[in-house]
């Protein structure tokens, strides 16, 4: 039995159940990225293919023949997190979804402001399920403890070379040599640069010595799930224990044979609670005290060039921005949610500031020399236009409620219009909510942050089914700025 998670309805299949959902709740719906004088939607991928066959037939040539599948899809898709549901979500490196990722990214680039989702929440979207990737479940020991929370990364250097990254645990030094199949995994060096983006910048690259490790493969798993890589990209792993007070760390007098690379000294300074520090044996005399002891170690200086946390700001991504709750408030205000809020008003100025299209329909609004117009005459054109729309649509209004009409149509309210009443609570108390969901909404916009986030979420939530039939004319506003 499948259940939907939307309306509860249960199905005896997972097939009824996509049918359901694709239909009732518009989940399979995709985005055109070739339409970019306004954005168009398709319930369904295959519905997006005969559109393209027959408007974008040179994009469609460049595309493979199962390009138009529904696991690829879910990259254009309009709600991916629900989407992927539904849908196993195709490789993010096949030919195909890296054409259609470009696309989106330019269609959201020509589009901007004027379409739903901005760069930054196509790449949010896309990373539904991407997490799983860190660490397969099977490929960790059930017999080990879970170490990662103990890892620390202290350097990570990606030379062709020599990749490898050193953490401790505790006192212990690591060093974690890695594969050069990591370079060609895309995936693994998305998380390596993750990582090296909230390092700190090293002071310097400390000397491992190899010969005073032990190998310890039963970390692998560990390490894996601490980088976010495959196990089977770590090559080895080396440890050099250290006990406190006797950290057994090669001295530079210890050393007879000549290093193979350029070799200078520094002084490493011990502390009871902090790890080993690093410094120039210049500034030795001025950081150590009369009760510590210097002792020099080896620092290999690299010719080669090495992608490291020092110089490695190109390597990482763009962190997305942290969305407010007046930003998520302004957003559920453009559009709106009928028939729970509706849309924001306008700051109208100008006459005939814009192009209203419905059908055959076509008018100027606002009206010309509007705002000699007396509230009561600005409230009777609204709903003589609102009228003209329903009626273009096919819809009998002999049925609606007049405050179910003028919410719909709030958008289009003009300065100085007449409040119209509120129906009467016992008869129409959906009106009274919508009104308080809209004024609760303004305030959160105006930098009024509300104590549950969790009204806001369930809100977002339930805007997925909102009525649709107005975002034509919510985008031909778009110009106009939002009135909250």
């Amino acid at each position: 039995m499948e259940s939907c998670w939307i309306c509860k309805a249960v199905f005896q299949t997972r097939k009824q159940l996509k049918q359901h959902a694709g239909k009732e709740h518009s989940i399979l719906s995709v985005i055109c990225p070739m339409c970019c004088h306004k954005e168009v939607h398709f319930k369904r991928v295959s519905d997006l293919k005969v559109h393209f066959l027959k408007s974008h037939p040179s994009e469609s040539k460049e595309l493979d023949d199962d390009a138009f599948n529904e696991s690829n899809g879910f990259y254009l898709s309009v709600f991916p997190k629900e989407y992927s549901k539904l849908v196993q979500k195709a490789d993010r490196l096949s030919p195909s979804v890296v054409r259609f990722r470009t696309l989106m990214i330019m269609w959201a680039k020509r589009l901007e402001g004027k379409c739903s989702k901005t760069r930054e929440e196509l790449l949010e979207g896309w990373e539904v399920g991407d997490d799983s990737y860190v660490m397969p479940l099977e490929l960790i020991d059930p017999q080990l403890p879970n170490t990662s929370d103990d890892l620390v990364i202290n350097q990570i250097s990606l030379n062709t070379s020599n990749p490898h990254i050193d953490l401790h645990q505790g006192y212990n030094k690591l060093r974690v040599a890695l594969t050069n199949d990591l370079f060609e995994d895309k995936l693994a060096m998305r998380a390596i640069a993750r990582r090296l983006a909230v390092l700190k910048d090293a002071a310097g690259h400390e000397h491992f010595d190899t010969s005073l490790a032990e190998t310890c493969p039963e970390l692998k798993s560990s390490i894996a799930l601490k980088l976010g890589i495959h196990r089977s990209l770590i090559k080895d792993v080396h440890i050099i224990k250290i006990e406190m007070g006797s950290k057994k760390i090669k001295l530079a007098s210890d050393v007879t044979d000549s290093p193979a690379l350029p070799i200078e000294t520094a002084t490493i300074t011990s502390s009871p609670s902090l790890p080993a520090q690093i410094s120039n044996t210049s500034n030795a005399s001025n950081s150590l005290n009369s009760n510590q002891h210097p002792r020099s170690v080896i620092v290999p200086k690299r010719k080669e060039p090495v992608i490291s946390t020092m110089n490695s700001n190109f390597l990482a991504p763009q962190q997305p921005k942290v969305n407010n709750q007046g930003y998520r408030a302004t957003k559920l205000l453009r559009m709106g949610a009928m028939p729970l809020c509706p849309p924001a008003r306008r700051e109208w100025v100008e006459d005939e500031s814009i192009t209203l299209t419905e059908g055959n329909l076509t008018c100027k609004w606002p009206p010309k020399n509007w705002k000699n117009l007396s509230p009561d005459q600005r409230l009777l054109q609204l709903e003589i236009l609102t009228f003209k729309i329903l009626q273009e649509r096919g819809v009998n209004t002999s049925n609606l409620e007049r405050s179910d009409i003028l919410d719909q149509f709030n958008f289009l309210v003009l300065p100085g219009t007449k409040a119209y009443c509120l129906p009467d609570a016992g008869k129409d108390p959906t009106a009274h909510s919508r009104y308080h969901t809209y004024a609760t909404l303004r305030m959160i916009a105006n930098s009024k942050n509300i104590k549950s986030e969790k009204w806001l979420a369930m809100l977002e939530c339930s805007s997925m089914l909102r009525d649709t039939t107005n975002d034509k004319l919510l985008r031909q506003c778009d110009k106009i700025p939002l009135r909250i």
